[in-house]
């Protein structure tokens, strides 16, 4: 049984590391997104392409999650009762879960930078669309009333009177 207990505490710690190289590159995207945030002009497809590959490994973390949990669901309590043989590989996997942890609290305050700077962006376009309604409709106001000055005078002086 030890033997297909280290086997398994091996595959645990494979895919925690697995996850760990998804969280850098999160990391990576996210300081991307951060500096197309702090620009004057955000360039929104770039954004968007951003966001997509976020998405993808977000799916890739929760993919690893849901198979290291059916995995540890199988051997945890075979290896809380060879927690002395297996101590290396346990203490292992703590320290890369720790290293994920943070690795996701640095994550989550970028992500609180990038939100106040999305946040200021998508008010300025806000303001400019509520500027661009307004001046439509001042020039709509304006075409109309103008149309409607002539419709009651005449366009022709009669000189023969």
């Amino acid at each position: 049984m030890q033997e297909k207990t280290t086997i398994d505490v091996t595959m645990l710690l494979k895919a925690l590391k697995e996850k760990k190289l998804i969280f850098n590159k999160l990391i990576d995207i996210t300081l991307q997104q951060k500096e197309l945030v702090t620009k004057e002009k955000l360039d929104m497809d770039l954004f968007e392409q951003l966001m997509d590959d976020k998405d993808i490994c977000i799916k890739k973390i929760n993919k690893l999650d849901s198979e290291f949990e059916k995995l540890y669901a199988e051997i945890g309590e075979v290896l809380k009762k060879e927690a002395e043989k297996n101590s290396t590989l346990i203490t292992e996997l703590k320290r890369i879960i720790g290293e994920i942890s943070e690795k996701s609290s640095e994550i989550e305050e970028l992500e609180k930078v990038n939100q106040k700077y999305l946040k200021e962006h998508f008010s300025k376009y806000k303001k400019e669309v509520k500027t661009f309604k307004e001046s439509r409709t001042k020039v709509t106001s304006y075409y109309k009333n103008m149309s409607n000055t002539h419709s009651n005078q005449s366009y022709f002086f009669d000189s023969k009177k």
